[in-house]
């Protein structure tokens, strides 16, 4: 994203976000939370959800109060959960017939292997089936308010992903030598990867695709890991507020970059090769849609 003065690059970011409706998963803590509060000063209309209702009305209050603005909704979402996620489109859709910008920021980074609700590999599940299941499902309203936007919160660790997971059954199963790290890293590489596949499939809808690494960020990501990983984490790691910064550029401005781009902050780098792989594109569809069935 190119740079400019700063108060005429948050001139073009109110006068483009001002009073459009922005979706934002995992905004109960950390990159969310903070990026909720800056679409939100900006004039935006927010969305956030949140697996626990109660700690999500304590965050929805906080941010009303940080930001000084009222315009955010709450809906409960689990991505762990099919049965959820779609109750979630279903209730969201009842209200709403467009919406502007998505941001798939929520994630999950398990040491120990995990089941989600319907039997997947917990990390997989909830960092990529999840958010595949949300977006497909809302693309009919980003359509609708198009030219419209496609946020995916990846990361560099997607440099370290494997792609045998693409071969399904028990490379994807993860159920002998489970790794937390590698299950991470693989799904990552899924973020990637879809943002590409949307980037072929949207490119007569008006519809932008982003994947965006935040870099390093004292989140509650690694909460499940022992003391010295969270330790040294919160060491090499940025604030969420800063992390944040790009990331709400990116959402609010008129022109980011072109579609499909993938942002390390505010840099424009190129993903793991694979990523723009059409075949692998097709395979974690086929993959996502069979576990969908």
């Amino acid at each position: 994203m190119a740079r400019k003065d700063d108060s005429l690059l948050k001139n073009l970011q109110k006068e483009h976000i001002e009073g459009r409706l922005c979706l934002v998963t995992g905004a109960t803590s950390g990159i969310g939370k903070a990026t909720a509060i800056g679409l939100l000063e900006l004039g935006a209309q927010v969305v956030i959800t949140a697996r626990d209702i109660a700690r999500g009305q304590a965050t929805q209050r906080e941010i009303q109060m940080k930001s000084g603005r009222s315009r955010v909704e709450l809906y409960e979402l689990d991505l762990a959960s099919q049965d959820s996620i779609r109750k979630f489109i279903k209730d969201f859709k009842k209200r709403h017939k467009g919406l502007d910008v998505l941001i798939n920021n929520a994630g999950v980074f398990h040491p120990e292997r995990a089941e989600s609700a319907d039997g997947v590999e917990a990390t997989f599940a909830v960092n990529h089936l999840g958010p595949f299941l949300l977006t497909e499902s809302l693309l009919d309203v980003l359509k609708k308010n198009a030219p419209s936007r496609i946020i995916n919160v990846a990361s560099a660790l997607h440099y370290q992903a494997k792609t045998d997971f693409l071969s399904g059954g028990p490379a994807l199963d993860r159920k002998e030598n489970y790794s937390g790290f590698q299950a991470y890293n693989d799904s990552k590489l899924c973020n990637v990867i879809y943002t590409m596949d949307l980037l072929r499939k949207l490119q007569s809808q008006n519809i932008s695709v982003y994947a965006f690494h935040p870099g390093v960020v004292d989140t509650g990501l690694v909460r499940e890991y022992p003391g010295f990983v969270k330790f040294a984490w919160s060491m090499l790691s940025k604030s969420a507020k800063k992390a944040a910064i790009p990331l709400v550029e990116l959402a609010s401005l008129p022109d980011p970059g072109p579609s499909g781009t993938y942002f390390h902050g505010k840099k424009r780098k190129k993903p793991l090769a694979v990523a723009n792989d059409a075949t692998s594109a097709d395979r974690l569809r086929q993959i996502s849609e069979e576990l969908l069935s």
